[in-house]
């Protein structure tokens, strides 16, 4: 029966640094994954907002016409909430229209939900 070998320094740090290293590399991968992630999503969810900004100024403002009308006639009358995400929309789309002044952007957080306790 031979003895059982321990193993030697270099042995044991060569171990751990290839441990290390595979650590290191998970790490990093992960790290670059939520990074594209993150940048992904940012870049889809402003698509609207630069597809609005491409519009030429007088199909923005018929856009912004539009959108007005359909927030003083669908959604400030009282309603029983079926239109509450319709509303939201047309809220955000309002607030991404460069021509949308102070009363215009008032009115539209008015139609965005608030935070409740």
């Amino acid at each position: 029966m031979q003895p059982e070998q321990t193993p030697t320094l270099r042995q044991a740090l060569e171990a751990s640094d290839s441990s290390w290293g595979s650590r290191l590399a998970r790490t990093v991968l992960a790290a670059g994954a939520i990074a594209a992630f993150v940048v992904g999503w940012d870049w889809c969810a402003s698509m609207r907002s630069r597809g609005i900004a491409r519009l030429p100024r007088g199909e923005r403002s018929q856009l912004l016409e539009r959108t007005m009308a359909n927030v003083r006639t669908l959604c400030l009358p009282v309603h029983d909430g079926r239109l509450d995400s319709f509303c939201t929309d047309q809220a955000d789309l309002l607030a991404e229209i460069p021509e949308c002044d102070q009363a215009c952007v008032a009115l539209a957080d008015t139609l965005r939900p608030r935070a409740t306790r």
